[in-house]
């Protein structure tokens, strides 16, 4: 008798995991800035902009990379047309249900070499621009609203004749200063935990990177999104008891044609 106890027991619990298992499991359902920086990816891959990628020892072409530079949870998406030294990366971030294109002062990309550098630290990004004998530094701070220049370096070389060779000057925002304080200034901002190469971690052809990027705070589902997942839950919970009650049913009927010894 106990034995025939101890099976229906086996079967009732049998019978309530198969239901557990068969229960919906909520799905995270994707973030509206997700969905902005995939429609601005396909966007500029079809865009005059983009350059099909080609591999090797070294990587040409576009790629993209993200970046939370604010802190709050949401990456930057950072775009990154080439790897020549002209080219910066292009930089957007997820502000009230819209995407925004942060741009240095000159409209200009962040960078050199299709890549960054990021201090998420201090919440800032470096733009950095040489040719033509001039060397342009700046440093910015994001805050998740607004793009603020905090220091702006430039080092230019003036060739000015045979005889008096170049001549150098150094400038603060706007203000001319010494080469000390110039490289002083800029090693001030240096000293910081800086993320090198940021732009060209990942590849057009895979925009799995966005779906798997951790966000904080977690998704919260809407009101209206609950009943369909409430009753899918109630009629797991429903299904697990009707397969333990027929597994007792079955037991019992079993038990009754069995002739006793």
């Amino acid at each position: 008798m106990r034995a025939k106890v101890r099976e229906n027991m086996k079967q009732i619990a049998a019978a309530l995991m198969m239901g557990v298992l068969l229960l919906p499991l909520p799905v995270k359902a994707e973030e509206e800035w997700q969905i902005a920086y995939r429609e601005l990816l396909e966007e500029y891959r079809t865009s005059d902009g983009y350059l099909p990628e080609t591999t090797g020892e070294v990587s040409f072409g576009s790629r993209w990379d993200l970046c939370d530079v604010d802190g709050n949870g949401i990456p930057e998406l950072f775009i990154s047309p080439d790897t020549s030294h002209a080219f910066g990366c292009r930089v957007y971030s997820f502000v009230d249900g819209e995407t925004v294109a942060l741009e240095t002062r000159e409209g200009q990309t962040f960078g050199e070499y299709g890549v960054t550098k990021v201090c998420e630290e201090e919440q800032l990004i470096r733009a950095y621009h040489f040719g033509m004998g001039s060397e342009i530094v700046g440093y910015y701070h994001y805050d998740g609203m607004t793009l603020t220049e905090l220091d702006r370096f430039v080092g230019t070389s003036v060739y000015l004749n045979e005889e008096e060779g170049t001549k150098d000057t150094y400038e603060r925002n706007g203000e001319e200063i010494t080469e000390q304080e110039y490289l002083d200034g800029i090693a001030a901002y240096e000293a910081y935990m800086w993320k090198d190469s940021v732009g060209r971690a990942y590849s057009f052809g895979d925009l799995t990177p966005i779906e798997l990027a951790a966000t904080e705070p977690p998704v919260e589902y809407a009101p209206e999104e609950m009943p369909d997942m409430t009753v899918a839950w109630i009629g797991g919970i429903l299904g697990a008891v009707v397969l333990a009650a027929l597994a007792v049913a079955g037991s019992v009927a079993l038990r009754k044609k069995t002739p006793k010894t």
